[in-house]
């Protein structure tokens, strides 16, 4: 997977992302990917032509902070919140494996995939992910999702990567099946 790849290069050490692939699923379902109480860190990006939505990597708030000790190369447990420097290093590692995801699908369609820079915020769920799935819930009552393993010896995180394609988009996906 070309996001081992990079974020090992990048950090200087072997990665290993794991993903079982995507599924596409119900917005309902993927709403629920999250405890309500329990606040989130996320990268949102939009998509420009010619395949248009969102994608959103997102996390839980302990999840992060075990990413960024990971990152960092400290003790787990060292990384209590997302300061500026762990924010940098999510921000950094998540642009990577987002792309890598990105190039994947780019790659799958056989058409180039521009997302925007992504946006990083830390908040609760229904701040964060509920109101992407909200514009989707106007065009499809579907997005595609895939649970992912972030792997540095025996220590894990993991986060949810989300393409949720504008319906014109979602055609494009759907005949590249076919």
């Amino acid at each position: 997977f070309d996001a081992s790849r990079a974020v090992s290069k990048w950090l200087k050490r072997g990665v290993k992302i794991s993903t079982g692939g995507f599924a596409r699923v119900p917005i309902r379902q993927a709403a629920e990917q999250f405890e309500e109480s329990t606040p989130v860190v996320a990268l949102h990006m939009a998509l420009g032509e010619p395949l248009h939505g969102h994608a959103l990597l997102a996390m839980s708030l302990p999840h992060a902070t075990r990413l960024a000790d990971m990152v960092m190369g400290q003790p787990l447990g060292t990384c209590l919140e997302i300061g500026e420097i762990e924010r940098s290093a999510l921000e950094e590692t998540g642009n990577i494996i987002s792309s890598a995801f990105m190039n994947s699908w780019a790659n799958w369609l056989d058409m180039p995939i521009q997302p925007a820079s992504p946006q990083f915020v830390v908040d609760l769920p229904s701040a964060v992910i509920e109101s992407v799935l909200a514009e989707q819930a106007q065009y499809s009552d579907e997005v595609f999702l895939a649970r992912t393993d972030f792997i540095v010896g025996d220590r894990w995180a993991e986060w949810v990567f989300m393409l949720l394609p504008a319906p014109s988009s979602m055609r494009l996906i759907e005949s590249s099946c076919q």
